[in-house]
């Protein structure tokens, strides 16, 4: 089963790489930021079984990029996003949407969408279009049991990054203080004022892009401590 991934974000596509080699849902053959360059030739060309793309990117969204290839395209089409609108999903269902999966996004959901795909593959295609083995390999756990390599960043990184949330605002600070956390000593308890004064001697105050703020005043609040979660780039392009 040949699968192509369109996602502008990288962790995403990161993650659900991951999900369908752990779980030997198929193989990724394409992993693009942008569907931009998306058309028939190219899925043929790649023998794309399954096509998973975002709704929401720049140049061309999801729901155009669906509508332009789907009169020609005979696999099956997984629709990501964080939009909940019911006018919208409707939309991608009316132009070629097989499945609608809403970010963020939950590795059983996947799992069980694409073992789907997988099953209705084995009913309907041809044994050269179905790749992939059935019954699946079985699962492997959701967080494995840490190593004794493996440090509490590691392991943190590892978590988000199966949550679907690796890179997103506030992650670095929420590694940090379990960073600071893991080296207090036993049987102690930082209050949240030494956390905090800790992490914001971290010199200079870095912003997403890595680049020190300029200003000499207070460091920012970290991202998951100012108010409402909203996504924020500081300016970073």
């Amino acid at each position: 089963m040949n699968i192509m991934l369109i996602d502008d974000d990288e962790a995403i596509r990161m993650m659900l790489q991951d999900i369908i080699e752990d779980y030997n849902l198929g193989t990724v053959v394409d992993a693009l930021p942008s569907a931009a360059t998306l058309d028939n030739a190219l899925l043929a060309m790649r023998q794309i079984d399954i096509l998973i793309i975002d709704m929401l990117m720049p140049v061309i969204d999801g729901i155009q990029a669906v509508s332009k290839i789907k009169a020609g395209f005979t696999g099956k089409i997984l629709m990501l996003s964080q939009v909940e609108s019911k006018d919208l999903v409707g939309k991608a269902y009316e132009d070629g949407v097989d499945y609608y999966i809403t970010k963020p996004l939950n590795r059983n959901e996947i799992v069980s969408v694409l073992r789907m795909s997988v099953n209705i593959c084995g009913w309907k295609a041809s044994p050269k279009t179905c790749r992939v083995p059935w019954p699946p390999s079985p699962r492997k756990p959701l967080y494995p049991t840490p190593t004794v390599k493996q440090g509490i960043r590691q392991r943190g990184e590892a978590i988000l990054k199966d949550m679907g949330i690796a890179g997103a605002p506030g992650t670095a600070d929420l590694l940090d203080i379990l960073q600071i956390l893991d080296n207090q000593p036993a049987n102690t308890a930082p209050s949240l004022k030494s956390i905090f004064k800790r992490r914001s001697r971290k010199p200079p105050w870095h912003d997403r892009c890595g680049q020190g703020v300029k200003s000499h005043g207070t460091a920012p609040a970290p991202d998951h401590l100012s108010g409402p979660y909203q996504p924020r780039d500081h300016g970073c392009r």
